[in-house]
């Protein structure tokens, strides 16, 4: 029994390494938009967290006055720290970011623009000035 002989031309070569080619191009790109989207996806969460840090300190500014009340606070609070109005355009800002990388994450094929500086932010960790 003989065997056949399959015969091999430079041609059909030629085809068989450009579908191999495509194959793996789009494997590649696939890979990359993946972890794309994992990337904005972190983003939308790092800027969700911010946001509502944020939201929380805007809430929360009327208990901390009463707070630094009670314990005998000498400096002038709405001085020494930041208010509501401070935290408003910082909140905003990370709103915006978060709403721009949800979008990135549902289409990352498409650029986007680079992020604006983000504000500074006040000196709220920061100690009061001394009396």
């Amino acid at each position: 029994m003989r065997l056949s002989r399959v015969r091999l031309r430079v041609s059909w070569l030629m085809i068989v390494i450009a579908i191999v080619a495509i194959v793996l191009g789009g494997l590649c790109r696939g890979l990359r938009l993946r972890d794309r989207r994992s990337y904005y996806s972190r983003e939308v969460a790092r800027h969700r967290n911010a946001a509502d840090w944020y939201q929380r300190a805007i809430h929360a500014h009327p208990a901390f006055l009463i707070e630094l009340e009670k314990g005998g606070y000498a400096g002038d609070p709405l001085r020494d720290f930041p208010t509501p109005d401070d935290h408003r355009p910082r909140r905003d800002q990370h709103l915006a970011l978060e709403r721009k990388y949800r979008r990135a994450a549902a289409t990352p094929w498409v650029p986007i623009e680079p992020d604006p500086p983000l504000l500074e932010s006040s000196a709220f960790f920061a100690l009061p000035p001394s009396p």
